[in-house]
Parts: C-alpha cells; structure tokens; sequence
C-alpha cells in the first residue's frame, strides 16, 4: 500500500507541474490524528477465545481507536468559488502487547522433562486505503476576504469539503516469539472492500502570490464502517460472543495540511 502511495505522489506533483500555465490545479498533502470507533476491535480484543487473559497482558483500547491517516489531493478550480479532484489516503491504528506462557508436559510420558516457557509480542494491525471524489467550497472567496483591507485576511483561505470514496480496509494479527527461539507467525489477516465518506473544514495561510505554498489545519469527521472482514477463503472471523467482524474507522480527526498550486 505505501509503495502505491509514493508512487500516486509522484504522478499528481508531475500532473501539478505541467499544469500549473492555467493556474487551476493545486496539489496538497496532508497528515492527521483519527479518533475511530472500532467496536467490534474491542470486543475481540477482550474475547477470551481469541486472547486467553492468563498468557496475555493487559492493554489499553485507546491504541486500537487512535490512528494516523495521510492523505493527498489533487483538485480543479472549474468555478469560482468551487473546485474539485481526487482524493487519496492511507490509514491504521496499532496495538501491541506481551504474551507469556509455560507449558507443563505429561510426567508419565515425559518424566525427564522440564516446562516449557515461551514469551514474545503479540501486535494488533488495523489499515486502510481509501480513494474518490473531492469538492470543496472556497469560502474565503464567497466572502470575498481578498477585498478587505488587511493584509492578513486576504491571504486566509477558509474551504470545507467532502469526499465520497471507496477503500480497502484489513486487520493483521502477527505474534513475534522471542523466548526461547525468535520467530514470527500471522494469526489472522482479514480483508474488506467499502464505501466511506469524509467531511471537512480547512483554515490555511498562503504564502506567495504566484507559485505559492500555502499551510494549515483542518477538522472533521469520516463515516468508515467496513464490510464483515473475510480472509483468503473467504471466512468470518467469529466467535461466541459475536458472528461478524467488522472495522469502524468512523470518527473526528484533526491535522495539517501543506498545498502547491492557486
């Protein structure tokens, strides 16, 4: 998913500059910390027929429900007070946490033997990659701050936004053992397709007046709510406690952004 990611960076900021005569096309990128909801996470983290509390430590949920998300646009300004383009961003949230385990064997099959101790990492992965539409309103230019005598205002650019996007979205439980040998294994890897949506609002400050580099913060909240996980055969994860698993990404985030272009 990264390498896709550097690479689609490359093309837009190639696409940026050849384009940049007419004046229309901006490129951003940006970074952001995600508050998700993930319910169904919790509740396999907590599920004893997954994770027996005995061997495994205690965690903190809070690392499964906060991510990072970075994403980059590349948008069109047909009108006015309106442009619009394409959207791209890669998400995830990770957890991990220690295992500890002693084996006692049979002293009728194996009287000799000892206990076994086995220790190591177990780590939570959740991640996501999204891509779609973008349209964004220019409200510094509905109100027209470019007329206004400060010097300040006129270079404050205020755009809300949404997004109508489809992604790929996954979970990777991968233990590591570091006790008595180092060796490292993938317990489940579950995959999803979905629909998602993003809506924000942005406050940024330019620069330059030609070519000019503009940076800011942005707030807002997405709607990510994965289809049940499945992994190779196509199988659910499930449990007693529940049928379906599904990832729920959905939730505020906050962040900066950095764009080149008018």
């Amino acid at each position: 998913m990264k390498s896709i990611l550097v690479s689609l960076i490359f093309i837009c900021i190639a696409l940026f500059a050849l384009a940049q005569d007419k004046g229309d096309l901006s490129f951003s990128l940006g970074y952001n910390r995600c508050n998700y909801s993930m319910k169904d996470a919790q509740e396999y983290l907590a599920d004893p027929t997954f994770f027996d509390p005995m061997f495994y430590s205690n965690i903190s949920f809070s690392d499964i429900k906060q991510g990072k998300m970075y994403d980059m646009e590349l948008t069109y300004q047909f009108f006015k007070y309106v442009d619009f383009g394409l959207h791209l961003n890669y998400q995830g949230s990770e957890l991990t946490r220690s295992f500890f385990y002693q084996h006692y064997p049979d002293p009728i099959t194996y009287p000799d033997s000892i206990q076994f101790t086995f220790a190591g990492l177990n780590m939570i992965e959740t991640r996501s990659i999204s891509t779609g539409l973008t349209g964004n309103v220019l409200l510094n230019k509905v109100f027209h701050f470019e007329d206004y005598e400060s010097k300040i205002l006129k270079r404050i650019t205020l755009v809300s936004g949404i997004k109508f996007l489809v992604g790929m979205s996954s979970m990777r439980n991968q233990e590591s053992l570091t006790f008595p040998v180092t060796s490292e294994f993938v317990r489940t890897n579950l995959n999803s397709t979905n629909f998602n949506g993003r809506a924000e609002l942005k406050i940024g400050y330019r620069f330059e007046k030609d070519l000019f580099t503009e940076i800011g913060i942005k707030l807002g909240y997405q709607v990510h709510l994965t289809a049940p996980l499945e992994n190779l055969n196509r199988d659910n994860l499930s449990s007693p406690s529940h049928n379906e698993f599904r990832l729920d990404f959905g939730g505020f985030y906050y962040g900066l952004f950095l764009k080149l272009g008018k």
